[in-house]
């Protein structure tokens, strides 16, 4: 949606300055300036050849901010005092799910790019507002006021605030002190990334003596990892959606929730159709048809208004999901301070008020984006035919006597098929009458339904008599015995006892529900003026070149392009068109001009003196190059809300389902059974011992790829002791695994 039709669900208030947040253009503007903004209007300078001729003052003048590049700078003699307004921070609006498309799309487009434009900013609901929090992002790229263009500085003199007028919202600029004449305005961007490589590149060039180097804070930095890397690992986020899915929400998960303004705007469903009905009436009607209106932001759907009742709640596994992880993040607003000034980090020493400053700003970024998942999370669960049930199912007793004993994958069944092969060395299992040979014997034939003689074994047992497991317990207890018995037949076999001892001592175990993956809408991205006449410009030249070698003496450049390469030309509008890849077959879109003909974009005529202004050849990496729409389209992964719940404070990432698999082995994924025999060599010695010290301090990590296991799970359970652990932690009870570790060791 547009800014102007954002009104309806983002209502903006009255700016002091007398100019409304809600207006559509600067043409409605001018009407109701006040004698000060008709002053700031000669005050405040940009660089025009962002704006369309429509919008261009002949009193404004331009002028270039080396080596920064567009800016603003005040020119009024007398200055501008502190507490002045500046203007209203309008853009078209996106939910974070297609917010974060478009970013993918961009990725996609411009491959090589190392920094991202910056003219972004989110419009954040207060958390005392009756919905709660929630989250806009506002792309002041196209329709703007000249707010998003001014510079950043480290230590700024202007800044943003969520103003609040009769239900209606915008983000106001304001200057904080004094500004003299020709001092440039500047904000402070306060924008985190995700990329080390985005960060690098984000050199701050605003000189002042506050200047921490970059315009960019990094998500990756010690601020935000020094309580996380320990209190929020892998298998702790895990652990928490584990218990999200099999536990109730309570009044104490209510309040918290409340507390931190995580209400009904962030928590309800909001159906699309209901969305997409008050967001169509309320638009202004003279947005309709505009071309100067991004084609994506008309389509996208708008959060619902304030009022949310009759729209249905999350899941209650959701919202569980989200009273646990807040409950993290204000676990680490509190350690964190402490944790900062240990010692020095990344360079930094930290006292007491700039800890819990840098502590106050992690925390308000960890609350975006726990919003901003849940709205990703709202959208997959939205889709038609959606599973909606815990994404991570508890297994039933049953089920995991199934799982541990004798079920088609079951893991007793699957142990004594792996010893029976033996394949660790032709030798493991000894001469006929070893004591490896006779253990199989009696473990087939307590598979095939006898009874089990074992020194030690208790006879009242049901397996003295054949008898199968019923319960957990039981499956747990026999795999134990399993274990026991394999021990006794050499250093070869001691791999398989170890791994079903793994197996005997894990309490929970989980499975993914249905959910079904699915291709979104595509993005359609328009060009900045400045970026379609560069690559414009740009593939001029080189095709100017290539024609004056080819047929000098043709003055239609337009068949001077090569055949043999795949070209796509945008317009400013959206528009695309694929022309002749290099297996001969030509696919172009036409569109309509003023006349209705159709009109072939293209087909453009070049003036060989003049590069070709308004057009931009998108370049797309080669794994891209096809059919741009659907190459704009974001593909969700069956499992992608498990990605994105245990990664819920990163944004960035296209698939976060695709590292699971990894970050599983031997976390949340046991070793299988047949992978003890995958190495010949003595696992007693040497491999063992690498195991324990892995498992008594680093638990929480995956496995090598170096070692002998591999995590073949066709039934597609999951647990292990290590994230039984985390559950115990998390409910603040004592860890099990250093005893288990120590008992390992005296085996």
């Amino acid at each position: 949606a547009t800014a102007a039709a954002a009104a309806a669900l983002f209502p903006s208030a009255e700016s002091p300055g007398g100019f409304p947040a809600n207006v559509s253009n600067e043409a409605e503007a001018e009407e109701e300036v006040t004698d000060f903004s008709k002053e700031a209007k000669e005050d405040l300078v940009i660089e025009e050849r962002y704006l369309p001729p429509n919008r261009r003052a002949a009193k404004r003048r331009h002028f270039r901010l080396h080596p920064k590049g567009v800016g603003v700078v005040c020119v009024k003699k007398e200055g501008i005092k502190a507490g002045t307004y500046v203007q209203d921070y309008l853009g078209e609006l996106y939910t974070p799910w297609r917010w974060y498309e478009r970013q993918d799309a961009i990725k996609k487009r411009e491959p090589g790019k190392a920094l991202p434009d910056f003219f972004n900013i989110t419009l954040e609901r207060p958390k005392d507002d009756d919905a709660g929090i929630d989250t806009l992002f506002v792309e002041a790229a196209h329709r703007c006021t000249f707010a998003s263009r001014l510079s950043h500085s480290c230590a700024p003199n202007c800044q943003t605030v969520v103003l609040a007028h009769g239900g209606r919202l915008t983000i106001a600029q304001y200057t904080t002190r004094d500004i003299a004449f020709g001092e440039e305005l500047s904000w402070n961007y306060s924008c985190v990334t995700e990329s080390e490589k985005e960060y690098r590149a984000a050199i701050c060039l605003c000189s002042s003596t506050r200047c921490k180097g970059a315009f960019l804070d990094y998500a990756g930095s010690s601020s935000f990892t020094a309580v996380m890397s320990t209190k929020h690992d892998f298998c702790d986020r895990n652990a928490l959606l584990i218990r999200a899915c099999a536990e109730r929400v309570t009044d104490v998960d209510r309040k918290r929730l409340a507390a931190a303004g995580i209400k009904s705007a962030a928590l309800s469903m909001a159906a699309d159709v209901k969305a997409e009905q008050e967001r169509s009436s309320e638009r202004p009607s003279d947005d309709a048809g505009r071309d100067d209106v991004s084609e994506d932001a008309k389509s996208t759907p708008s959060p619902p208004p304030s009022a949310l009742s009759g729209s249905s709640e999350c899941p209650e596994w959701l919202v569980k999901w989200a009273s646990l992880t807040l409950e993290y993040i204000e676990t680490e607003k509190v350690l964190l301070p402490d944790a900062l000034m240990e010692k020095p980090l990344d360079g930094i020493t930290y006292d007491r008020f700039f800890a819990e400053a840098t502590a106050a700003g992690v925390f308000a970024t960890r609350l975006t984006n726990l919003v901003v998942t849940l709205d990703k999370i709202k959208y997959v669960l939205r889709q038609p035919g959606q599973c909606r049930l815990p994404f991570l199912r508890p297994l039933s007793d049953a089920e995991i006597v199934d799982h541990l004993w004798l079920g088609s994958n079951g893991i007793f069944r699957r142990a004594i098929d792996a010893m029976n092969g033996s394949g660790s060395g032709p030798n493991a299992l000894g001469a006929k009458g070893s004591e490896a040979r006779n253990v199989l014997a009696r473990l087939k034939a307590l598979r095939d339904g006898g009874g089990v003689d074992f020194p030690g074994f208790s006879q009242s047992s049901p397996f003295a008599d054949g008898v199968s497991p019923a319960t957990p317990n039981e499956a747990r207890a026999g795999l134990r015995l399993v274990s026991q018995m394999i021990r006794t037949c050499g250093n070869d076999h001691v791999a398989l006892a170890d791994c079903l001892l793994l197996y005997a001592e894990t309490e929970r175990w989980v499975t993914p529900a249905p959910y079904v993956g699915f291709t979104s809408p595509p993005v359609k991205l328009t060009p900045l003026p400045k970026d379609a006449e560069y690559d414009a410009e740009k593939a001029f030249r080189k095709t100017a070149a290539s024609a004056a070698e080819e047929e000098m003496s043709r003055e239609d450049t337009s068949e001077a392009f090569p055949t043999d390469v795949t070209r796509v030309v945008s317009d400013t509008n959206g528009g695309h068109a694929k022309e002749k890849h290099d297996d001969g077959n030509t696919e172009t879109d036409v569109n309509e001009d003023a006349s209705g003909e159709k009109k072939n974009d293209a087909i453009d005529r070049i003036n060989p003196k003049e590069p070709p202004r308004g057009k931009s050849l998108v370049k797309l990496a080669k794994r891209y190059r096809g059919d741009l729409e659907n190459v704009m389209r974001k593909k969700y992964q069956q499992h992608f809300c498990w990605g994105q719940l245990v990664s819920w404070f990163k944004q960035t990432i296209y698939d976060p389902s695709a590292s699971l698999s990894a970050d599983r082995r031997g976390t949340m994924s046991l070793p299988d059974p047949e992978s003890a025999y995958s190495k010949p060599g003595s696992y007693q010695k040497n491999e063992r011992k690498v195991l324990l010290t892995h498992l008594e301090k680093n638990c929480d990590r995956s496995w090598p790829t170096t070692w002998r296991w591999s995590f073949r799970n066709p039934a597609k359970v999951y647990g292990s002791p290590f994230i039984d652990d985390a559950i115990l932690v998390s409910r603040g009870e004592e860890r099990r695994v250093p005893e288990l570790v120590r008992r390992m060791r005296e085996m």
